[in-house]
């Protein structure tokens, strides 16, 4: 009797009747009930009939199968005869075998709870015990008891209108409470709305006695009334049967039902304003009722229903309406949770996918949630599962000071860097924390977010050391530099110091870098910086200025005169050869010094000075140091004016070329002429090549002015043979740079060809030694022209370091002994031994030899002796211009 007790007590303080059904619910299962489905129709809740189920009645309802005329009778006969009925054993009730209800959802026992009130009945509970167990008679006394009370609650709690029993005894044959409680259960709890609509189709043509009829919901996704399914015979010359149909906007009677959100009852369809007829194939409509399903004011489907025997009345109505809100709610919580469970997906998917690393970790950092990337990320060994077991003391510190600042402040506030161990590896973290407090306001959770900026930071510390360093070498570059001199100079300033500026540049590297190529290059200014770091003071800086020009700094100074040393240690590292792979490369090297304040106040300034007189030192050969004197500034101007007059001296046909004979050392023919260029400038007068040929080389102008010196020369050439000096030869230099240019050489060479056509072997293009040093190339390049008919003749032979092996390969018919080696013939015996090994070794290679420079007769007779074949020089001819050479040439030769 205390559970009864406890059952009233707790009934009479409820407010709402929803909250009596989960009371009666509890105290059911209190009783000893597995399952308890409590069953009223009941006004209050929109008309619908309110179904509370327990969880077990829920998983006895996923077992029922669908289909319509499957009902309780056991549930309809509690109802109508207002009695309790107890079921041990169902297959001892013959009478019940027919129903389905019961034994497909497995129940084996049960009590039928009338719920009455004042001898009225307002619905019915079932109670099923555990399997292989009954309700005793003390059971059901309670139960009945129970059934008493909960009536007699809903007596003293009326609702604004009180539920008719006529559409529930119209129904009695069809359908009972209890299949209405599993059906409908079922269908939301499954989320199958196709079941659902063909439910409700079922009882409202049951209930009403209708032939025809459909339910269907408007699809949110595009706002069509979309039919899971309807009567099979509505369509039947059609033979669509049941198969779901899909109405933009419905017409006729059924579409002013959705037009205006209220229900139609037609029982003379054919005169109504809005019959618009049927659709081919379709079944007559006699009779038509159509209600829109409705939930807060919206409207989410439609039943209609037709041919009923007699006319549609006002309960037909109320019980479809009735039905359609209950198919409404369904519809309506069915779309609610499949975008829920959609959003569910996606934010799932997002997650888990993410590239970013996403986890969940406790304010001692043990991590509970984590997705893919983040696993990837900070477990790639499956290793701890506590994020500040990878951190090291300082980032321990840093990360619970941040989150000591988020529990403090209550918001996430700045991302953190930490620096992370793992797998053998340190990593950079942008570490980003979200809390997640309790009602209390306790931290209970960090929602965090990692990304690996390893990379990124890497990347940023290369930058910057990009920024302030040269990327060849690694030392400081031109912006470092600058900075340091200008901070020098402020220091120097403070302690009455002085500030030296080396500015040194490589003699030659240019040629090194055309003929060897950009990577040996490279490699000679690595190793060269190398050494220079390790030869000066630490307190010095040393940076690449730009393209072969160095930059050192030598601060605190006292006196001037350690930067002499310093120059001289410069100009002894340049004398050593330089190991480049497998080659020994000499350079030497032109440095230029300026001092503050003696020479200059100002960074720019002092730059600008030192530069200056290194120039000045290259004009006097090089491999030298040079002090900053005033004076300099004006010579360098006056090289600056040159370089720019130089470029119009072409359009001023201000160049011309002259000719140096050349002749037979046994007969003493003339054999042959070299074509020399000369500027002579409108005010200036004649400009020696030595000063604009330089400056040509370096600004690149040497590629044009070079291209108007072959043609020329091949012009003239052209000319004297077509004048009839058959057998005079014409040799023109060219530069490095121009045969760098590969093809763009052999087209011009081949055009020339064929705008000046000569026999072969009259045009010889002269290449100096140091060219020889890019062997591949040349060589591809020299038999390429050999096949257009150019013979080759080496310059200047004898200053370079080429190699007897390289010369095999390339097709060479002439060595040209410099002037430096025969200048010193009588006087010095290296330069008479080195002269005659030329001659041996070309011999033996099969060359001819040509002496440049012949100014004396004893000169000519050791070179006769020796057995040179040709000579150039002052001694019998200076360079000439072209009508004079022209005297000079015998006819057909």
């Amino acid at each position: 009797m205390s559970l009864l007790h406890d059952y009233i007590h707790t009934l009479s303080v409820c407010r709402k009747r929803l909250d009596a059904y989960h009371v009666t619910l509890q105290f059911f299962i209190k009783l000893g009930a597995a399952r308890v489905a409590v069953c009223i129709p009941d006004p209050a809740v929109e008309g619908q009939l309110v179904v509370r189920l327990s969880h077990g009645m829920k998983e006895a309802s996923n077992k029922i199968l669908r289909g319509s005329g499957v009902g309780s009778v056991a549930a309809l006969e509690a109802y109508r005869q207002k009695r309790l009925i107890r079921v041990d054993d169902y297959a001892a009730r013959e009478q019940w075998i027919r129903t389905d209800l019961e034994r497909l959802a497995g129940v084996e026992a049960a009590l039928y709870v009338p719920v009455a009130g004042h001898g009225s009945s307002t619905g019915v509970i079932i109670a099923v015990p555990p399997q292989e167990a009954h309700f005793s008679e003390a059971d059901a006394e309670t139960a009945a008891a129970m059934g008493r009370a909960l009536g007699d609650y809903l007596d003293k709690h009326p609702v604004a209108m009180r539920h008719s029993e006529e559409p529930l005894s119209r129904g009695e044959t069809q359908v009972s409470l209890g299949e209405l409680a599993d059906a409908f259960q079922h269908c939301i709890d499954t989320a199958d709305i196709f079941e659902l609509s063909d439910r409700t189709m079922a009882y409202c043509l049951g209930m009403t006695q209708s032939e025809f009829g459909f339910v269907g919901y408007i699809d949110p996704a595009n706002g069509f009334l979309t039919v899971p399914t309807m009567t099979k015979e509505i369509f039947p010359e059609s033979k669509i049967e049941g198969k779901t149909m899909v109405f933009e906007k419905p017409g006729g009677l059924g579409g002013l039902v959705l037009d205006t959100d209220r229900s139609v009852v037609a029982n003379d369809p054919l005169n109504h304003p809005a019959s618009v007829g049927t659709p081919p194939g379709h079944l007559p409509i006699r009779k038509f009722m159509g209600v829109p399903c409705m939930i807060h004011g919206k409207k989410v489907g439609m039943i209609a229903l037709a041919n009923k025997i007699d006319d549609y009345s006002r309960t037909d109505l109320e019980l479809v309406e009735s039905f359609a809100s209950l198919y409404a709610t369904s519809v309506s919580s069915f779309f609610a949770r499949e975008a829920l469970e959609e959003t569910n997906r996606k934010y799932v998917a997002l997650y888990n996918d993410a590239p970013v690393a996403y986890f969940t970790m406790e304010a001692d950092g043990k991590i509970v949630q984590i997705n893919a990337s983040g696993h990837k990320l900070l477990d790639p060994e499956k290793g701890p599962k506590n994020f500040t077991q990878w951190l090291d003391d300082a980032s321990k510190k840093l990360l619970n000071e941040r989150i000591e600042a988020i529990v403090m402040s209550g918001s996430a506030g700045e991302a953190v860097e930490l620096e992370l161990g793992i797998g053998g590896r340190l990593r950079t973290l942008l570490l980003s924390m979200t809390p997640h407090f309790d009602e209390r306001g306790y931290l209970r959770h960090l929602h965090c977010s990692a990304l690996d900026i390893s990379e990124r930071k890497a990347a940023e510390a290369q930058l910057n050391f990009l920024a302030y360093n040269d990327e060849v070498t690694g030392v400081p570059n031109r912006t470092m530099m600058r900075r340091y001199l200008e901070q020098a100079l402020q220091r120097a300033k403070r302690q009455k110091t002085k500030v030296g500026l080396l500015f040194f540049d490589l003699d030659r590297f240019k040629t090194i870098n055309d003929t060897l190529g950009h990577a040996v290059g490279d490699d000679l200014l690595r190793t060269l910086a190398e050494k220079l770091k390790a030869t000066f003071r630490e307190v010095d800086l040393l940076a690449r200025f730009g393209g072969d020009e160095f930059v050192l700094v030598a601060d605190n100074l006292t006196e001037t005169q350690g930067l002499e040393i310093v120059a001289a240690k410069l100009l002894q590292l340049f004398s050593e050869p330089l190991q480049i792979g497998e080659r020994s490369l000499y350079i030497s090297g032109s440095i230029g010094i300026s001092v503050f304040p003696d020479d200059a106040l100002d960074a720019g300034e002092m730059i600008k000075n030192a530069d200056t007189a290194m120039y000045r030192g290259k004009e006097r050969g090089g491999n030298n140091f040079t002090f900053y004197q005033e004076h300099f500034n004006l010579a360098a101007s006056d090289r600056l004016s040159l370089e720019g007059e130089m470029r119009g001296a072409l359009t001023r046909r201000e160049f011309t070329l002259c000719y140096q004979p050349q002749y037979d050392m046994r007969s003493g023919a003339l054999i042959g002429v070299e074509a020399l260029l000369r500027w002579r400038h409108g005010s200036r007068g004649v400009i020696p090549p030595s000063e604009f040929i330089p400056l040509a080389e370096e600004n690149g102008f040497i590629i044009p002015l070079g291209s108007w010196v072959l043609e020329e020369a091949m012009r003239q050439l052209h000319a004297w043979h077509r004048e009839g000096y058959a057998g005079v030869t014409m040799s023109v230099n060219v530069s490095a740079k121009q045969f760098l240019q590969g093809e763009a050489l052999y087209t011009i060479l081949q055009r020339l060809l064929e705008r000046y056509p000569v026999p072969p072997g009259s045009l010889c293009v002269e290449i100096t030694e140091s060219t020889l040093a890019n062997i591949e190339e040349m060589c591809r390049s020299l038999h390429a022209l050999r096949e257009l008919g150019i013979t080759f003749a080496v310059d200047d032979f004898g200053t370079g370091y080429s190699s007897m092996t390289y010369l095999r390969r390339l097709p060479i018919s002439l060595l040209k002994i410099d002037k430096s080696f025969v200048e010193d013939i009588g006087r010095n015996s290296d330069d008479e031994a080195i002269s005659m090994a030329i001659i041996s070794m070309a011999h033996s290679m099969g060359m001819k030899v040509l002496a440049e420079g012949v100014e004396q007769e004893e000169q000519l007779e050791f070179l006769r002796a020796n057995g040179c074949d040709y000579y150039q020089g002052f001694y019998r001819s200076r360079p000439l211009p072209v009508e004079a050479v022209t005297a000079l040439l015998p006819r057909g030769v």
